[in-house]
């Protein structure tokens, strides 16, 4: 059977504490590229999605896009990530230090980055594992749909 080198798969898991979303991307490469974006929680769980990927592909440039949305009945306070609000503080005023017309953090600024906001009580093991499972899922898909491209390709 011919496969296609290009493919697409999204697959989505309702959990008990939101929705999880993942798509898979991948076009024609010369080697294979992997490119992750996702929420900071899911991190930690980027290398085993690495080899998870590896395992089945040789080649191509993959996008994967792991998203969680939290669902209504899980609304947690939220928490500042306080050492890391800390370090964005000290670096910036490093940045003001070594250029003084540079413009400053605004409290907007340090809100917006990645991995200061965190929802209490939210199991982020759990949701990694969620993860890799659905990526499991999503690979499958993204084969039959690179087949079903191959099958064209004849």
């Amino acid at each position: 059977m011919i496969y296609s080198m290009t493919g697409f798969a999204a697959v989505n898991r309702e959990l008990p504490q939101g929705a999880l979303h993942l798509e898979l991307r991948a076009v024609n490469h010369r080697y294979l590229e992997l490119a992750f974006r996702m929420d900071e929680v899911f991190r930690p769980a980027e290398s085993s999605m690495r080899e998870a990927i590896a395992k089945q592909l040789n080649r191509g440039k993959v996008e994967c896009r792991v998203n969680f949305t939290p669902g209504t009945g899980s609304h947690k306070p939220l928490a500042i990530n306080e050492t890391l609000a800390q370090q964005l503080v000290q670096l910036g005023q490093v940045v003001q230090e070594l250029s003084p017309q540079s413009a400053t953090l605004s409290v907007a600024d340090i809100l917006r980055w990645p991995g200061i906001m965190e929802a209490e009580g939210v199991p982020q093991e759990a949701l990694q594992e969620a993860a890799v499972a659905l990526l499991q899922e999503a690979l499958a898909d993204f084969a039959a749909s690179r087949g079903r491209e191959g099958e064209k390709l004849k």
